[in-house]
C-alpha cells in the first residue's frame, strides 16, 4: 500500500481514537451529573463483585429512607440501594438481572411502591427508562431494556447523543464532583442522602391502616405477576418485599395503601415474605413532625431509624453469616460507617440553623460531593 495512504489511514485511526476517548470522558463527566439517583445507580457498579450481603431495590422511598452504611454500623453486613425515583415494576426484571450478574446477594429486599402506581404515566415514564439504562454498563440487559421501553433506544445506549450540550459544564463543579467519585472508586456514603427541609403536613384527618384491598393498575398487576415468577427462578436465597412507612393523610395515600394490600396478597401467595412498615409507624419510633419531609419520604433521622430497624430484622431472620470481605473492602466499609455518623450530625447542624422556619429557608439535598465531604472530615463525633 502506498505510504501516503498508510499515513492518512493511521492519522484517521488516531483521530477516531482521540474523538471516541474525548466523547466517553465528557459523557462520564457531563451526563446526568447533578442527579443523585443517577449517581446512586452508577456507583452500585463500583462495589466489589460478590461483596454485598444484601441489595435493596426500590423507588424514592429507599433513596431517602435507607442507609447501607448505617445498616453496616448496626448489624455488620454490606448492602446497597439499587433504587431511584419512581422505579416502576415494569423495569424490575432488568434490575434483578443486573443484581444477579454482579452480586448475587443472600438477601434481596424489594420495596413495593413501584407496583402501586395507578396511572400509566408513572409505570411507563421515559425518565425512569433513561435513568436505568444510562446507568448500566453496556450489556444484553441494557440493550433489551432500551429497545423494549424507549422510543429512542440509541440515546439510551449512547447518551452523548442527548447530552452533548452539557459538555461545557464538565469543567465546572458538577464535573469535578463526578471526577471525585470516579477517583474514589465507590460512593463513600454508599448512596445515602437526605432532603434538608420538611413539608407542612396536615395530620388532622389521618386514615386508618387496615386490610381493605383495591385493584392494581392492570399493567402493574401483569408486570408484578411476571416478576414474581422471575423471582421464583432466582438463585438468591431470600427475596423479601417491603412496604415502607407512609402517612395516610388524604384519599390518594389511603387508596395507594389499599393497593399495597392487594400487592401483599399476591406476594404472599407466591411464597415470598412481606415486611409491612406502614401498619404502625410509631412502632419503629418514627416522628411525623421530625422524620418525614412529606407523606411518603423520610429525612435523615427517619432514614437512620428505619435502617437500624431493618438491619436488625434482616440480620436476625435472614443472615446467619456474612460474606468475608477483603481487607481493603472492610476498611472502606468501616470508613463509610464513620462518615455516615458524621453525615447525620451535619444534617442536625443544618436543621438547627433554620429551626425557626425549616419549611422555607433550607430547600436542598444533603448528598455526597466535594463540599460535603470536606465538611464531614471536620466533624468529630463525641
Amino acid at each position: 500500500m502506498n505510504k501516503k495512504y498508510i499515513k492518512r489511514l493511521s492519522a484517521l485511526v488516531l483521530i477516531s481514537i482521540i474523538t471516541v476517548g474525548y466523547v466517553l470522558v465528557m459523557q462520564i463527566l457531563a451526563a446526568n451529573h447533578g442527579d443523585p439517583d443517577y449517581r446512586t445507580l452508577k456507583y452500585f457498579y463500583h462495589e466489589a463483585p460478590q461483596s454485598l450481603d444484601v441489595v435493596f431495590m426500590g423507588s424514592s422511598e429507599i433513596t431517602y429512607g435507607y442507609s447501607a452504611a448505617e445498616a453496616y454500623r448496626e448489624a455488620g453486613f454490606t448492602s446497597y440501594p439499587f433504587a431511584f425515583t419512581i422505579n416502576p415494576v415494569l423495569l424490575w426484571k432488568y434490575e434483578l438481572e443486573e443484581i444477579e450478574k454482579l452480586q448475587h446477594p443472600k438477601v434481596l429486599l424489594i420495596e413495593t411502591n413501584g407496583a402501586l402506581y395507578e396511572e400509566d404515566k408513572y409505570l411507563e415514564t421515559p425518565n425512569c427508562v433513561n435513568m436505568l439504562t444510562e446507568s448500566m454498563p453496556m450489556s444484553v440487559t441494557r440493550i433489551r431494556a432500551a429497545f423494549e421501553n424507549s422510543d429512542h433506544p440509541l440515546e439510551r445506549l449512547v447518551p452523548f447523543i442527548k447530552y452533548h450540550y452539557k459538555w461545557p459544564e464538565a469543567v465546572g463543579e458538577p464535573g469535578k464532583t463526578n471526577m471525585m467519585m470516579w477517583r474514589q472508586g465507590h460512593a463513600k456514603l454508599r448512596g445515602a442522602y437526605s432532603m434538608l427541609y420538611r413539608v407542612k403536613l396536615d395530620t388532622t384527618d389521618l386514615r386508618p391502616y387496615d386490610d381493605v384491598c383495591a385493584p392494581l393498575n392492570a399493567k402493574a398487576e401483569a408486570a408484578l405477576t411476571d416478576f414474581l415468577e422471575q423471582c421464583k427462578a432466582s438463585e438468591i436465597e431470600h427475596i423479601v418485599f417491603v412496604e415502607y412507612p407512609h402517612i395516610l393523610n388524604d384519599d390518594e395515600t389511603y387508596e395507594r395503601h389499599q393497593r399495597a394490600k392487594t400487592a401483599e396478597k399476591m406476594i404472599r401467595e407466591a411464597g415470598f415474605d412481606y415486611i409491612d412498615l406502614s401498619s404502625d409507624i410509631k412502632s419503629e419510633g418514627l416522628d411525623i413532625k421530625k422524620d418525614f419531609f412529606d407523606a411518603d419520604h423520610l429525612v435523615a433521622p427517619g432514614q437512620r431509624k428505619i435502617s437500624r430497624y431493618l438491619a436488625r430484622l434482616v440480620k436476625d431472620k435472614y443472615l446467619d453469616e456474612t460474606i468475608e470481605q477483603s481487607e481493603a473492602n472492610r476498611q472502606s466499609w468501616d470508613e463509610s460507617a464513620d462518615l455516615i455518623e458524621r453525615f447525620y450530625i451535619l444534617y442536625d447542624q443544618y436543621i438547627s440553623k433554620h429551626s425557626d422556619d425549616p419549611y422555607e429557608k433550607v430547600y436542598t439535598i444533603l448528598l455526597e460531593n466535594r463540599q460535603i465531604m470536606d465538611e464531614l472530615a471536620e466533624i468529630n463525633p463525641e
